[in-house]
């Protein structure tokens, strides 16, 4: 077979929440190159980058083991004007350009890296192959999907808060049709094949933390139990989406009109005492919260070329607003307003 050339480009944040096993850039780049042979497309390597904001501890290991490997590492910072997608997709195109026998491209990224560049690699005639983490949706873009489980850390901590909606609710028995239900309202959607695992499974590990798993199906919910009580500032899934309704639809993804479609998600939901109470409290909005209504009034939003994080930022300037992002965990972003006279907020 002739020796055509593939070029492997990861974002190191994409791996941040992927299940530790699976990360490992020595098994990740096996997968890839079997990919691009079983595709007869590729025999080998010719280039490798990993970007990452180094500042990050967790994303730093991730760029390190890859750089173990190979890979250029090019620092990132996510506080700056770029997105790390962005730089990877130019990475992408510098390869090609210096380098025509390069006839296989993965990327290792989130969506919005990815589609961007599918339509100009299939019209040069070449193939992509989408390394990503979680649920996606690549009909029509990718040539190969390999898909990473999820974490299952995260998966954890999602169904002690769904247990604590129940509780909230008044549940005192539910079988995990019910349980997955209460998961799938959030905006992130859930699917346990994510996670590489059975909900089941996970009920059965987590058994005594606030319920007890009953074979094969039931959880008895007990004890008011402060590790599995719904998070301060916890807002019903279907209040953001119902306050955005009535905005104005953009189709479009031009930054200045997704961001002013942000600015108006902003405004509304401002406008609700519950959702008000939550940003202007300790804990602040989660991020996750707002974005619900964000897909509504601009779908394409992610097709911007900006990250999600930095849209808000744009969005809340000149505003009451402030954008915080956890420096330890940077997926951890809040959306916080100035706490009320007397109010004990941060």
């Amino acid at each position: 077979m002739p020796r055509f050339s593939l070029g492997v480009f990861v974002d190191a944040h994409h791996l941040v929440g992927v299940e530790q096993r699976t990360r490992d850039a020595a098994d990740l780049l096996e997968r890839l190159q079997l990919a691009a042979e079983q595709m007869c497309m590729a025999s080998g390597v010719a280039h490798r980058v990993v970007v990452a904001d180094c500042s990050d501890p967790e994303a730093r290991s991730i760029a390190e083991d890859f750089g173990e490997h190979g890979f250029r590492m090019r620092h990132v910072p996510r506080a700056g004007g770029g997105t790390a997608g962005r730089v990877l997709a130019a990475e992408v195109f510098e390869a090609l350009a210096g380098q025509p026998d390069l006839l296989t491209v993965a990327v290792v990224a989130g969506q919005e890296t990815h589609l961007p560049l599918a339509e100009p690699l299939h019209r040069t005639g070449r193939m992509l192959i989408v390394c990503s983490a979680g649920p996606a949706d690549f009909r029509g873009c990718a040539d190969h999907v390999i898909a990473l489980p999820l974490g299952l850390s995260g998966l954890r901590t999602r169904v002690l808060e769904a247990v604590g909606v129940l509780r909230a609710e008044g549940v005192a028995s539910a079988d995990i049709a019910k349980l997955e239900n209460v998961l799938r309202r959030d905006p992130a959607g859930y699917r346990a094949a994510d996670y590489g695992v059975r909900t089941r499974d996970v009920l059965r590990s987590l058994s005594g933390a606030g319920f007890t798993f009953r074979h094969p199906d039931r959880i008895e919910l007990h004890g008011e139990v402060a590790a599995v009580t719904p998070p301060p500032g916890h807002i019903p899934p279907q209040v953001v989406p119902d306050l955005c309704r009535s905005l104005a639809e953009v189709t479009g993804h031009d930054v200045d009109d997704v961001v002013g479609a942000v600015g108006a998600v902003l405004g509304a939901v401002a406008g609700s005492p519950v959702v008000r109470a939550a940003a202007e409290g300790p804990e602040g909005l989660k991020l996750a919260q707002v974005v619900a209504g964000v897909k509504i009034v601009t779908p394409a939003y992610k097709l911007s070329g900006v990250s999600t994080t930095d849209l808000f930022r744009r969005a809340a300037e000149g505003t009451d607003w402030t954008v915080w992002q956890n420096p330890d965990q940077p997926a951890d972003v809040r959306l916080r307003l100035p706490s009320p006279p007397g109010g004990d907020g941060a």
